[in-house]
């Protein structure tokens, strides 16, 4: 989408009204507005597709929530990276909801992450091969963990899940092989942990502090679970069950 900065209306004739419009990429045309949608403020777009005449960018403009992915760090040798909350982009403000597929694959440098508050979204691959990430810190209001998120990351001990968390993807901490703490809190309610979400790995306790067993898949954590401790509150309901039932 082509983001626009700013408007300024110039004429109105019948149920359209004409605005100067600045956009994003520092070019400025005429376009045509619907009175429904006017006034029109600062960080609408110009929907991907449209036919447009040439020498102009002509449409119906609609509001968009100001909701951004993040990409990834410009600074590749960076060790620490904080994912921020916010990004302000040709003068408009939007929060930062996503980190983007493959936004830190294969980056060896990175130490460091941390996850800001406003990401709901960990992309597939995010942070897959990271092999030399040894803290994360996930935002306190994260939902999807996705596929290969964390995979062959093998410098982190230890993973403690916000209490937001409501889906772990297929192979999201696949292969992490110095994992051996995982914390899930009390509250993760909704939390679900698909198949092979933790395939292969080295843990060696997972402490569950819900009161009612997570959904988790039979192979959400390997085959063999004999040498994985799991710590449970005794007056809690379901870890009678599989796969919570085959650890020791």
């Amino acid at each position: 989408n082509v983001v626009i900065v700013s408007m300024e209306k110039i004429s109105s004739e019948g149920n359209t009204s004409t605005y100067e419009v600045t956009y994003s990429d520092g070019t400025k045309h005429n376009i045509s507005v619907i009175n429904k949608v006017d006034p029109v403020t600062p960080g609408a777009t110009v929907e991907v597709g449209m036919t447009l005449p040439v020498g102009e960018k002509k449409a119906e403009v609609v509001v968009k929530k100001t909701e951004v992915a993040y990409n990834g760090t410009t600074d590749k040798l960076a060790k620490s990276v904080e994912v921020p909350d916010t990004m302000t982009v040709g003068g408009v403000t939007y929060d930062v909801t996503q980190i983007s597929k493959n936004a830190f694959k294969d980056n060896k440098n990175i130490e460091t992450i941390t996850i800001g508050d406003k990401i709901v979204t960990i992309g597939d691959n995010a942070f897959s091969g990271c092999s030399n990430l040894t803290t994360v810190t996930i935002g306190k209001n994260v939902t999807n963990i996705g596929t290969n998120a964390f995979a062959n990351c093998n410098g982190f001990k230890e993973i403690s899940l916000p209490e937001s968390v409501h889906k772990i993807s297929k192979q999201a901490f696949g292969n992490c092989q110095k994992l051996e703490n995982l914390i899930i809190p009390k509250d993760a309610n909704n939390l679900i942990i698909n198949e092979e979400a933790f395939v292969p790995n080295n843990l060696k306790n997972i402490y569950a502090y819900p009161m009612v067993a997570p959904s988790a898949a039979p192979t959400a954590f390997g085959y063999d679970l004999k040498n994985i401790c799991l710590y449970y509150d005794s007056l809690a309901i379901g870890y009678d069950a599989k796969p919570w039932s085959d650890f020791n």
